[in-house]
Protein backbone atom coordinates (compact mmCIF):
# COMPACT_ATOMS: atom_id res chain seq x y z
CA UNK A 1 0.00 0.00 0.00
CA UNK A 2 1.20 3.33 -0.94
CA UNK A 3 0.23 6.20 1.03
CA UNK A 4 0.68 9.76 0.08
CA UNK A 5 -1.48 11.60 2.63
CA UNK A 6 -2.48 11.59 6.11
CA UNK A 7 -5.53 13.51 7.16
CA UNK A 8 -6.02 13.52 11.36
CA UNK A 9 -8.98 15.68 12.56
CA UNK A 10 -10.77 15.80 15.73
CA UNK A 11 -13.72 17.51 17.44
CA UNK A 12 -13.40 19.47 21.02
CA UNK A 13 -15.96 20.06 23.18
CA UNK A 14 -15.80 23.84 24.37
CA UNK A 15 -18.98 24.20 26.50
CA UNK A 16 -21.75 25.11 25.82
CA UNK A 17 -22.91 23.16 23.24
CA UNK A 18 -19.90 24.30 21.34
CA UNK A 19 -17.45 22.52 19.20
CA UNK A 20 -14.21 23.29 17.51
CA UNK A 21 -13.02 20.88 14.71
CA UNK A 22 -9.21 21.34 14.17
CA UNK A 23 -7.62 19.26 11.38
CA UNK A 24 -4.47 18.82 9.61
CA UNK A 25 -3.25 17.36 6.28
CA UNK A 26 0.48 15.81 6.24
CA UNK A 27 1.68 14.88 2.55
CA UNK A 28 3.87 11.82 3.49
CA UNK A 29 7.28 11.46 1.21
CA UNK A 30 8.19 8.29 0.52
CA UNK A 31 10.79 7.11 2.56
CA UNK A 32 8.62 8.75 5.62
CA UNK A 33 6.20 6.11 7.77
CA UNK A 34 2.53 6.86 7.77
CA UNK A 35 1.99 6.01 11.03
CA UNK A 36 4.80 8.41 12.17
CA UNK A 37 2.97 10.97 10.08
CA UNK A 38 -0.44 10.38 11.82
CA UNK A 39 0.91 10.43 15.46
CA UNK A 40 2.60 14.11 14.36
CA UNK A 41 -0.73 15.19 12.39
CA UNK A 42 -2.20 14.41 15.88
CA UNK A 43 0.34 15.94 18.31
CA UNK A 44 -0.03 19.15 15.95
CA UNK A 45 -3.71 19.35 16.28
CA UNK A 46 -3.85 18.47 20.23
CA UNK A 47 -1.02 21.74 20.53
CA UNK A 48 -3.28 23.72 18.16
CA UNK A 49 -6.24 23.29 20.38
CA UNK A 50 -4.74 24.22 23.57
CA UNK A 51 -2.86 27.08 21.96
CA UNK A 52 -6.31 28.37 21.44
CA UNK A 53 -8.11 27.05 24.22
CA UNK A 54 -4.75 29.57 26.48
CA UNK A 55 -4.13 32.73 23.56
CA UNK A 56 -6.61 34.72 25.30
CA UNK A 57 -5.64 33.51 29.00
CA UNK A 58 -2.05 35.33 26.68
CA UNK A 59 -3.42 38.13 26.09
CA UNK A 60 -5.14 38.81 29.11
CA UNK A 61 -1.32 38.64 31.03
CA UNK A 62 0.04 40.63 28.76
CA UNK A 63 -2.40 43.80 29.87
CA UNK A 64 -1.74 42.76 33.55
CA UNK A 65 2.24 43.12 33.26
CA UNK A 66 1.28 46.50 31.12
CA UNK A 67 -1.13 47.59 34.24
CA UNK A 68 1.19 48.59 37.21
CA UNK A 69 -1.54 50.39 39.03
CA UNK A 70 -4.29 48.07 39.53
CA UNK A 71 -2.19 44.52 39.84
CA UNK A 72 0.26 43.36 42.73
CA UNK A 73 3.56 42.82 42.07
CA UNK A 74 2.53 38.89 42.69
CA UNK A 75 0.27 39.37 40.24
CA UNK A 76 2.23 40.70 37.67
CA UNK A 77 4.68 37.87 37.88
CA UNK A 78 2.64 35.32 37.83
CA UNK A 79 1.61 36.92 34.65
CA UNK A 80 4.83 37.14 33.26
CA UNK A 81 5.71 33.64 34.23
CA UNK A 82 3.17 32.58 32.49
CA UNK A 83 3.78 34.66 29.42
CA UNK A 84 7.24 33.03 29.09
CA UNK A 85 5.64 29.54 29.83
CA UNK A 86 3.10 30.41 26.81
CA UNK A 87 5.84 31.64 24.41
CA UNK A 88 7.69 28.71 24.76
CA UNK A 89 5.56 26.20 23.94
CA UNK A 90 3.16 28.10 21.22
CA UNK A 91 6.06 29.92 19.31
CA UNK A 92 5.49 28.98 15.92
CA UNK A 93 1.66 29.17 16.75
CA UNK A 94 1.87 33.18 17.86
CA UNK A 95 3.96 33.99 15.01
CA UNK A 96 0.78 32.99 13.02
CA UNK A 97 -2.07 34.26 14.87
CA UNK A 98 0.20 37.80 15.11
CA UNK A 99 -0.03 37.44 11.26
CA UNK A 100 -3.64 37.31 11.11
CA UNK A 101 -6.34 40.15 12.56
CA UNK A 102 -8.16 38.06 15.02
CA UNK A 103 -8.12 34.13 15.45
CA UNK A 104 -10.70 32.04 13.38
CA UNK A 105 -13.79 31.72 15.70
CA UNK A 106 -14.25 28.57 17.12
CA UNK A 107 -16.82 27.10 15.73
CA UNK A 108 -15.62 27.84 12.16
CA UNK A 109 -13.85 24.29 10.80
CA UNK A 110 -10.19 25.25 11.11
CA UNK A 111 -8.45 22.59 8.33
Amino acid sequence: MNVKNVIYQKVFSLGNYENEKIGIEIEVSENENPIDALFEAKKYVEKAHLFNKRYFEYERAKSIVKDDENYTGKQRKQAEEFISDFEFSFNEFISKANSLKTLPNPSVEMF
